[in-house]
């Protein structure tokens, strides 16, 4: 269970590493540090789920791969990773940040947002979606190493939608794969 918690930030960390470091290349700056950590993550977990799709085509869905990628994503970030726990502390313990409107909003709407995908978390999966196309077609692909045209297997007409992989099959399939 901790190693879990420790995966995931070490996930998040990455993400938010490599969202920094492609809008630092592009030359894009900020007004607050949150604004740049929650549209960072975003990037970098859209680059990662592209990443996945790229190597999921190639046929390279494979776990020590998966581990190789981020743990060296991450030591090739290390300098953006310390970057961001030290403006991270920096940002929490200065008082004027916490006053300015937009950084509360975005807090709000993460927090709101990690509670609500706890609980539903918590939850039984029973709807079609969650079951066949979000839980079921990533376990194929990882099951067959690759990402493949789903007509082709005999499990008939009801994950039709799954030959279109969106970005949040490609990170359930990086959480799966990484366990």
């Amino acid at each position: 269970m901790i190693l879990d918690v420790l995966l995931l930030f070490v996930l998040i960390l990455a993400f938010t590493a490599l969202g920094k470091r492609i809008f630092r290349f592009a030359r894009m700056e900020f007004s607050s540090f949150m604004e740049e950590m929650v549209f960072s993550f975003a990037l970098g977990a859209g680059s990662i789920a592209l990443l996945t799709l790229g190597i999921g085509l190639l046929g390279g869905l494979r776990r020590w791969l998966f581990y190789i990628l981020i743990f060296g994503l991450l030591g090739v970030l290390i300098l953006d990773v310390k970057d961001i726990i030290i403006s991270g502390i920096r940002w929490a313990r200065s008082k004027k940040t916490w006053m300015r409107p937009f950084d509360i909003a975005l807090i709000a709407i993460m927090v709101l947002n990690l509670l609500f995908s706890f609980f539903c978390a918590l939850a039984p999966r029973v709807d079609w979606d969650s079951l066949a196309h979000h839980l079921l077609v990533p376990k194929l692909y990882i099951q067959s190493g690759n990402i493949f045209d789903m007509f082709t297997i005999p499990r008939g007409p009801f994950i039709t939608q799954s030959n279109y992989p969106s970005n949040m099959e490609m990170l359930f399939m990086v959480g799966m794969l990484l366990k």
